[in-house]
Order: C-alpha cells, then sequence, then structure tokens
C-alpha cells in the first residue's frame, strides 16, 4: 500500500500551531492594554490642561490679581490651586535683564501666577504666566 496518506495534521502541528496562536494573541492583548492606558492617561492630562487654563483665565475677572493662595475641586474630582506672588518685572523687549521690584517704572506691578490641576495619586498639570498691573 504505497502512496497512501491521511490528509488531516499530527498532534504535534496542532499543538505547535495553538502555541504560536497564544504567544501571538498574548503580545496583541498587551498592546491593546498598553495603548488603552496610555489613551486614558493623555486623557486626563488634556482635561487638566482645559481646566488650567480656564482657571488662569479667570485671575483677574473672578480671582483677584493680589498675592495670595487660592484653591478649590472640579465637578469631575480634579483639584486646582492658584498661587499669586508679586515678582519683578519682566525684561523690556531686547534685554536679557528683568528689572528687580524696587525698579518699577510708573506704578506697575507685575505678579507671577501659578496654576496647578491634579487629580490621581501624581498626576498634575502646572501652567505659568506673569501679569503687570498697574498698582495703587
Amino acid at each position: 500500500m504505497t502512496g497512501i496518506r491521511s490528509r488531516g495534521f499530527t498532534l504535534l502541528e496542532v499543538l505547535v500551531s495553538v502555541a504560536i496562536l497564544a504567544v501571538a494573541m498574548t503580545a496583541i492583548m498587551q498592546s491593546f492594554s498598553q495603548g488603552f492606558f496610555t489613551l486614558r492617561k493623555t486623557e486626563g492630562y488634556a482635561i487638566a490642561t482645559l481646566q488650567a487654563q480656564s482657571k488662569l483665565a479667570e485671575v483677574g475677572p473672578l480671582i483677584p490679581v493680589a498675592p495670595g493662595f487660592h484653591n478649590g475641586e472640579y465637578e469631575n474630582g480634579y483639584e486646582w490651586q492658584v498661587d499669586i506672588q508679586e515678582t519683578g518685572l519682566p525684561a523690556p523687549v531686547g534685554s536679557n535683564v528683568a528689572l528687580d521690584s524696587g525698579e518699577r517704572p510708573g506704578n506697575l506691578k507685575a505678579y507671577a501666577i501659578t496654576v496647578s490641576v491634579s487629580w490621581d495619586e501624581n498626576q498634575e498639570v502646572k501652567l505659568q504666566s506673569t501679569r503687570v498691573m498697574v498698582g495703587q
């Protein structure tokens, strides 16, 4: 009986193909898991950045531009902090030396504003700005 062959797979071939499939599926699942983790982290930074920009825009109209510390919490659980400190005036255009707080031209005052929005354990977005105001 020469030339008679079975047309099925051997047990060894099936086991090898299942092992290869298992390794490939594990790699694919880890890739998806990492992608979802990165997406969630990126979403957190995007939300915090928008909220920090919004809070920075409130300094002046809603939060007085005066040395002090303000904080609170958004409805989504993100916490915000605004720290306002008097500082030296920014350097004039074309100069690389800032003016000391005692060298104010006219009646100008400069304030360093730092807005921080934090969430989860150690996640934080921090924005900084300087406002120059006419002093009183």
